[in-house]
C-alpha cells in the first residue's frame, strides 16, 4: 500500500471521538484512476471528494472503509479503515455511533443496501443520502416507507442530489449543478443538525 495513504485497521476505532463516515461501494473512486496514474490526484475531483473535503474542514475528520484488496487509495479526502470481511459490519456500526454525520451513497450493491438499512434504521437523522440515478432514489423510498415521511418525487436531471432530514422530518433535497452547491447544501445541514 502506498506509503502516503492514511492507513487504519478496524481497532481504531475505540481511539477516535468525533467524526464523519463516508459510506460508498469499494468501486466508487474520489477520483479518476488514469489521472491518479498520471499524478493530477487534485485535478479531477468528484461530488464525493468535494463533500468529504468540506466535511474535513467544517466538522470533524472524514474516514470511510476502506478496501483491504486495494492497492492504490480509494480516496485520498477520507482516511480508510481497512476491516475484513468478518468485521467491516461491526466497525461500520461502531464508526456510525460516533460519527457526527453518515455521507451514504446509495447504490444496490449487497453491502451498500446493508449499509442503507443500518443508516435508516438507526441513524436517519444525521445522514446525508447521495442519489445519482432514479433507480436509487425508488431504492432509497422502498427502505424508507415507515420510517418516516416519503421522499418527495424528484427529478433527477442533474450529477446528483443530496437528500437529508431536516428537524421538522421534512425531506431538504439539493441538486449539485455546482461546487458552492456543495457549501449551501452542508451549511444548511448544519444549521439544521447539532453537529
Amino acid at each position: 500500500r502506498l506509503f502516503f495513504e492514511p492507513y487504519h485497521t478496524s481497532d481504531i476505532v475505540d481511539k477516535i471521538d468525533k467524526i464523519c463516515l463516508y459510506l460508498r461501494p469499494f468501486n466508487v473512486l474520489t477520483y479518476n484512476d488514469k489521472d491518479w496514474a498520471k499524478g493530477k490526484m487534485g485535478i479531477s475531483e468528484s461530488i464525493e471528494k468535494l463533500l468529504c473535503d468540506e466535511l474535513n474542514k467544517r466538522i470533524a475528520k472524514t474516514y470511510c472503509i476502506g478496501d483491504p484488496n486495494a492497492a492504490i487509495p480509494t480516496t485520498l479526502s477520507a482516511s480508510g479503515i481497512y476491516a475484513s470481511d468478518n468485521e467491516w459490519k461491526s466497525t461500520v456500526t461502531n464508526l456510525a455511533e460516533k460519527s457526527s454525520v453518515i455521507v451514504l451513497k446509495v447504490m444496490d450493491t449487497e453491502g451498500c443496501l446493508w449499509e442503507l438499512q443500518h443508516c435508516i434504521n438507526y441513524h436517519i437523522d444525521k445522514t446525508i443520502f447521495i442519489v445519482t440515478e432514479k433507480k436509487h432514489l425508488v431504492l432509497l423510498n422502498e427502505y424508507i416507507i415507515g420510517k418516516c415521511i416519503d421522499i418527495p418525487d424528484i427529478e433527477i436531471t442533474q450529477h446528483c442530489i443530496f437528500l437529508y432530514l431536516d428537524n421538522n422530518n421534512s425531506w431538504n433535497a439539493f441538486a449539485i449543478k455546482k461546487n458552492r452547491d456543495i457549501k449551501t447544501m452542508l451549511t444548511n445541514f448544519i444549521d439544521n443538525h447539532d453537529v
